[in-house]
Parts: C-alpha cells; structure tokens; sequence
C-alpha cells in the first residue's frame, strides 16, 4: 500500500574499529524506501525466518560479498538496504 518509493544507490567507504576510513574496502550501498503499511520485523524473523523473497536477496548479497538489512514498523514504512563490495 506504498504510495511512494524511493532509490538511493551510492559509494561509500567502511570505516575501521577505530574510525579511520580504508578507501580500499569501497562498497555499493542500495537503499530501498517506501511509505507503506510496514511490519514488524521481529515477528517476522521469529516466526520462521525470512519469507522466501527475502532469503533470496539475502543470499544474493551475501553471494556478492554483503549484506542485507531490513527496517520496518507497522505504519511507518520499510527500507531495504543492501551492501556489497565494489570491487566485487
């Protein structure tokens, strides 16, 4: 029930332990937004893990080196953030 979405692709730099910036772990951050109804995604791991849909972008960004992370609340929205290396 989204009335609106959002992309976001950007280049941004892992930081280390102590802060410092390694611009040689470059990585692709992708951020996927939206409006809708939301969930409650404790309910949602807990139930039975992820949905098939999801596991198969988390395996996806996991197969390119990253990572998956899903926000949502019931009535705030979602966002969906993806995380892989740049170089690859």
């Amino acid at each position: 029930k989204a009335e609106e979405t959002s992309v976001v692709i950007r280049n941004v730099e892992y930081s280390g332990k102590d802060g410092a910036a390694l611009p040689h772990h470059d990585k692709i951050r992708i951020m996927i937004f939206d409006d809708g109804t939301g969930f409650d995604t404790a309910a949602l791991y807990a139930a039975s893990g992820l949905h098939f849909g999801m596991r198969g972008m988390e395996m996806r960004a996991k197969l390119l080196g990253g990572t998956l992370t899903i926000t949502s609340k019931p009535e705030t929205g979602t966002e969906v953030r993806v995380d892989v290396p740049a170089n690859g």
